[in-house]
């Protein structure tokens, strides 16, 4: 065989590694070409297949990460920020009276209720007339240090000690004896 004809037949090395180019280009194009939208998922991924630097930069969501995961992305926690300036003042309330009762009617908390709507005649029982609406709903609830008393609310004359046009009754008991207590009241 001639010489030049030698130098460009290819050597049994240089022959199987093209072959095994071909059969490697030949088997992704394949894969490429042939295989189905959507057949590629979670079942068909080894363990650590996806880093990273595989995924395409804000296409995750907190959805894609477990609890523990989010809660291991967490920074440091800031500062305390600036205290805010003072709010606007809020809407008037919607009760008609109230009253912080303390024996008497505390006139600085209180709103439809003076001393002279109040009748207190015997421990434990308080009555309210005078009001100057009809009353509809009427509610107590004990000052700190009377929670163990128990008041009751009702509207009108409940007890024979409160005069006959009285407009709500409240009775304190501690077991079933009557005794006085510091309350609020409030009255719609």
């Amino acid at each position: 065989m001639n010489t030049s004809l030698r130098r460009l037949q290819p050597s049994p090395a240089m022959a199987v590694a093209l072959i095994a180019l071909f059969v490697a280009l030949g088997g992704t194009s394949y894969a490429a070409l042939k295989l189905p939208k959507g057949s590629v998922g979670t079942a068909q991924l080894r363990n650590n297949a996806v880093t990273g630097a595989k995924v395409k930069p804000r296409t995750l969501s907190t959805s894609d990460f477990n609890r523990a995961s989010l809660r291991s992305m967490r920074g440091p926690k800031g500062d305390k920020g600036d205290t805010g300036g003072q709010g606007a003042a809020g809407a008037p309330g919607t009760a008609l009276a109230y009253a912080r009762i303390v024996g008497t009617v505390d006139a600085n908390h209180s709103k439809g209720i003076t001393n002279a709507n109040l009748t207190h005649p015997a421990d434990g029982v308080f009555c309210f007339r005078g009001l100057p609406f009809t009353p509809q709903n009427v509610i107590v609830t004990p000052l700190p240090g009377y929670s163990a008393q128990q008041g009751t609310a009702d509207l009108g004359q409940n007890h024979v000690s409160c005069p006959a046009d009285t407009q709500a009754t409240v009775l304190w008991v501690i077991g079933s004896t009557l005794t006085d207590a510091l309350f609020m009241i409030l009255v719609n």
